[in-house]
């Protein structure tokens, strides 16, 4: 009996030990998955296999890692895997880092993704991995670590996504990621980079963005978001970078007066207007400032440098911009420029001339009048001399009316340019009209110089009722695709008559 006993304690400790060996995945799954993943990413041919495929104890093979009997960290980063992950990997479910950054991996990442419940650190940097994130990675409550920049993702991010309450940093950019920021980003509060450049996010980002406190990092540059930057990035205290390069925000940079760890701004490309009173934040040491292709003026720059030129500690990089209008005035024949600044200076030009002596923001025309003329200013500034801002080319082509949509004769449809802005003034005495693929009805009297009515697309046609168009010239009926020339109909009583 007492030997029955014996025997059963050395068994039962004989079972503990293979337990403790085991772990909570069987051996021989995890055996078959990294086996698998040997096959699927053409192993022979990695930069390191050694011990794969062998009879050695898996945690002497490359890149694996065993604690508790089990697989806990799996790293083949810049090692040459070439193919798809199989599904077995997904069943190596005490797996805490994966780490396949820099291969050649591709394929979708299937739903079991999200049967990696112990998932902490995720890498699969600059791969092919393709398709929509599966809604299963909300799954991944532990995840603190996620990057998949540098593939080609696309689609919506599932609103799962949202609930990965742990995750700390995030790395999307560099795919094809589309649809909104959900404002269940809001639910995030312990992140601390947001990387979402280069994708094709649209829509307003949302202002819950400012719930993320913790953030030190926010890289949203190059996407397609609208409207405003979120008044809400303000309170995002811990903030070290932000980076909005290349995406379409309007109005102004928020206030970022509570971010005293604040380093590093950039928002070139962007159609900020303004950057408020970043040059009052009294923690900044070293702000970069890109100012190309943007809607900033002199005005808004001025405040960053000293009377002598020299920039106060903003690391500040311009470039020439094309971003004001040139602004004309008929009553007076006035072209003026509105440029804020102190130190301004502005030089006029027609037809890419100057002209001499005109240095304000206003040009008189007097007997320089010239209606086919293209007039524009280049406009500098003392204390920034390395910005050229040009105001937009403007031709006056007072002549030439175009018509812009349909309707009647004197109901504002008038541009002076073919798909240019429609103008409160309308054709008169020595104008030349074009009717380009509309319908106009002249149900006033009027007078011009030439009329051509042109068939584009699905016709054009004018229609004189029951008054008196008068044309100083000619008319002229012309097609520009097959089909009939452009239509001219008189009714009820009305008449053309033309005055050579």
């Amino acid at each position: 009996m007492k030997l029955k006993f014996i025997i059963l304690i050395i068994s039962f400790f004989i079972y503990r030990q293979s337990i403790a060996q085991e772990g909570n995945v069987p051996d021989a799954v995890e055996r078959q998955a990294l086996e698998d993943l040997y096959n699927n990413t053409n192993g022979d041919f990695w930069f390191d296999n050694t011990n794969w495929m062998s009879e050695e104890p898996l945690d002497e093979w490359f890149g694996v890692t065993i604690a508790n009997g089990d697989i806990v960290l799996l790293d083949l980063s810049y090692n040459d895997l070439e193919g798809s992950i199989p599904e077995s990997l997904y069943e190596l479910l005490s797996l805490e880092e994966l780490w396949l950054e820099y291969n050649f991996l591709e394929g979708n990442l299937s739903r079991s993704l999200g049967n990696l419940h112990g998932l902490q650190y995720l890498g699969l940097r600059y791969n092919s991995f393709n398709g929509q994130l599966p809604n299963t990675i909300g799954n991944l409550q532990n995840l603190e670590f996620l990057d998949i920049y540098g593939n080609n993702f696309d689609g919506n991010i599932p609103i799962e996504f949202y609930n990965l309450y742990s995750l700390k940093e995030m790395y999307l950019g560099f795919n094809s990621f589309s649809g909104e920021i959900s404002s269940d980003i809001s639910k995030m509060k312990g992140l601390e980079v947001l990387q979402i450049e280069d994708n094709l996010f649209e829509g307003q980002f949302p202002e819950a963005i400012g719930y993320c406190t913790n953030l030190t990092d926010l890289f949203l540059g190059y996407n397609l978001f609208t409207g405003s930057m979120p008044s809400s990035i303000g309170n995002l205290t811990k903030l070290v970078n932000l980076r909005m390069v290349g995406t379409p925000f309007t109005g102004s940079l928020p206030n970022l007066a509570q971010s005293e760890n604040l380093y590093f701004v950039s928002f070139a490309l962007t159609n900020l207007s303004s950057v408020g009173d970043l040059y009052l934040h009294p923690y900044l040491s070293d702000v970069g400032i890109y100012v190309d292709q943007m809607q900033l003026d002199f005005g808004d720059l001025e405040p960053f440098f000293h009377n002598d030129g020299s920039s106060k500690p903003y690391f500040i990089v311009y470039d020439s911009q094309d971003s004001v209008n040139t602004f004309f005035e008929r009553g007076g024949d006035v072209f003026t420029v509105e440029v804020e600044g102190t130190q301004n200076q502005y030089q006029w030009y027609k037809n890419e001339e100057i002209i001499p002596s005109e240095n304000n923001d206003k040009l008189i025309l007097g007997s320089s009048f010239d209606e086919s003329a293209n007039y524009y200013c280049e406009i500098t500034n003392q204390l920034i001399p390395d910005l050229t801002i040009y105001s937009k080319k403007k031709s006056l082509r007072a002549g030439e009316f175009y018509a812009v949509r349909n309707g009647n004769w004197n109901d504002a449809i008038w541009a002076r340019e073919k798909d240019g802005e429609v103008t409160s003034e309308i054709p008169s005495l020595g104008s030349k009209v074009f009717i380009i693929g509309k319908d106009v009805t002249v149900n006033t009297i009027e007078e011009c110089d030439l009329i051509e009515v042109v068939v584009e697309n699905q016709g054009a046609s004018l229609t004189v009722s029951g008054v008196d168009l008068t044309i100083h010239g000619e008319l002229r009926l012309t097609k520009i695709t097959e089909g009939l020339p452009g239509n001219v109909k008189v009714v009820n009583g009305g008449r053309i008559k033309t005055v050579e």
